[in-house]
C-alpha cells in the first residue's frame, strides 16, 4: 500500500493492491483540544502509521498544511517529532517516507 499524493481527499487515502481507493474520515484537528496542533497532528499520523494505514510516501508539507488548515511550520514540527521517534525519514528533493516496521526506532 502507498499513500496517494494529489488526490484532493484524505491524508489516509491508500491504494490497495487491487487499485480500489480507501479513505479514512475523522482526520481533522480539534481547536478545543488542549494539546498544541503539532502534537495533535503527530499523534494522528503516529496512530495511522502504527496501525498500517499510512505507508510509503507522505503528502508534501504544503499539502498537509492545506489539508489540516494549519501552518507549514506546524506540519514541520509534527514531522520532526515523528522523525525523532524513528517512524519517518525525510530526504531532500524526494519527500517524507514512512519507515517499514523493521527499520523503525524502538
Amino acid at each position: 500500500m502507498s499513500v496517494v499524493e494529489g488526490d484532493g481527499g484524505s491524508l489516509a487515502a491508500v491504494l490497495p493492491m487491487d487499485g480500489s481507493q480507501v479513505t479514512q474520515g475523522g482526520d481533522r484537528l480539534d481547536e478545543a483540544d488542549p494539546r498544541p496542533l503539532w502534537q495533535q497532528l503527530a499523534d494522528l499520523l503516529r496512530s495511522r502509521i502504527e496501525c498500517g494505514e499510512l505507508a510509503g510516501r507522505l503528502k508534501a508539507e504544503t499539502a498537509l498544511a492545506q489539508h489540516y488548515e494549519i501552518s507549514r511550520d506546524t506540519v514541520r514540527r509534527a514531522l520532526a517529532c515523528l522523525a525523532g521517534d524513528g517512524l519517518i525519514r525525510s530526504t531532500r528533493g524526494r519527500g517524507t517516507f514512512v519507515l517499514p516496521p523493521s527499520e523503525r526506532g524502538s
